[in-house]
């Protein structure tokens, strides 16, 4: 049996107003380090929940592409996007092989989705592989403890395991960081 994807058919949970509480997008992204100009690429963007803040922040000369295997989660985002600046582009991907060409972003963010990756090492690989030389990968994964909500706990990912993956992909300098009350963070960059 395959990992567990998370269904489109829950994509309020998405949205909650409990979510924006332990993990505000904004404040999250510029604590991963996203800055102006950057050029961030959102693996599994979902309903654009760190999408639309990331615009926000990289600005007119940076660049957002949203990543994500569910044309129903994209289509909710070009709804909540229609009218935005035009600093977000969004494709439909693979879950393996990811459509932008090789050094093209900044800013890799893999929130919530490691856990899900039948390989994680190929998707941390393909992270590394769209990232520029120097660029910065961000991850952001439930803790691995017993919580109301979240993924179940054995689906989780310790914080050693993070490391050791994002080590084996070839990134340099891997941090763990705290990402709010249920979350764990990890930061890496492309040498």
């Amino acid at each position: 049996m395959g990992k567990r994807v998370f269904n489109p058919a829950n994509m309020c949970m998405l949205e909650s107003p409990e979510r924006y509480k332990f993990l505000p997008p904004y404040k999250t992204l510029k604590y991963l380090g996203l800055i102006e100009d950057d050029i961030m690429i959102d693996v599994g963007c979902g309903t654009g929940y760190f999408t639309i803040p990331a615009a926000q922040i990289t600005g007119p000369a940076g660049k957002v592409i949203g990543l994500d295997i569910s044309e129903v989660m994209l289509d909710e985002l070009r709804r909540k996007i229609f009218n935005l600046p035009g600093n977000i582009e969004l494709i439909l991907s693979d879950p393996i092989q990811f459509p932008p060409r090789d050094s093209t972003g900044t800013f890799v963010l893999l929130s919530n989705v490691l856990h899900e990756a039948e390989n994680m090492i190929t998707m941390l690989k393909e992270a590394r592989r769209v990232l520029k030389h120097g660029g910065k990968l961000a991850i952001i994964e439930w803790e691995k403890k017993e919580m109301p909500m979240g993924p179940p706990i054995e689906d989780r990912l310790h914080a050693d395991e993070i490391l050791s993956m994002v080590s084996q992909a070839g990134f340099v300098m891997p941090k763990i960081i705290p990402a709010g009350e249920y979350h764990i963070g990890c930061t890496a960059i492309k040498k």
